[in-house]
């Protein structure tokens, strides 16, 4: 029966974390046009005790206890900022409603669509709705 090893428990869940941490910033990457939000999950800020945790594990590989505390507490503001991020930013960028569908009315263009009778363009359109048209024709 083998026997519970702290250090190398530690270091495995170090690694998840960290390829973890960089598959988000990848994501953020490609779903914000800045890196401001990628930067902010990055460099979040981090309470006392966290910061001293770290900076014990680091200094000193014996203190398990310290290593594991600042590692579980550095995910969970990971986490939460990672939340903060998904309902506060994706507003910063547009002013449409976040739809899985986008409708010609909702773009202040082409407000006059909305006192359009549908019936009178329903001939016009494939099953789904959708006009099946290519734009130079329209």
């Amino acid at each position: 029966m083998k026997s519970f090893n702290c250090k190398a428990a530690l270091q495995s869940y170090r690694s998840v974390v960290i390829e973890w941490k960089q598959q988000v910033v990848a994501a953020l990457n490609s779903i914000f046009p800045t890196e401001l939000e990628a930067n902010q999950f990055l460099f979040l800020k981090t309470s006392f005790s966290t910061a001293i945790a770290q900076a014990v594990s680091l200094e000193n590989e014996t203190e398990d206890d310290y290593s594991i505390q600042g590692l579980h507490e550095n995910t969970d503001n990971l986490l939460r900022e990672l939340d903060i991020i998904c309902k506060n930013s994706l507003l910063r960028y547009t002013d449409l409603p976040i739809t899985s569908r986008l409708y010609v009315e909702d773009i202040d263009s082409f407000a006059k669509v909305r006192d359009m009778n549908p019936s009178t363009v329903s001939h016009l359109l494939q099953s789904e709705g959708y006009l099946n048209y290519q734009e130079d024709f329209i």
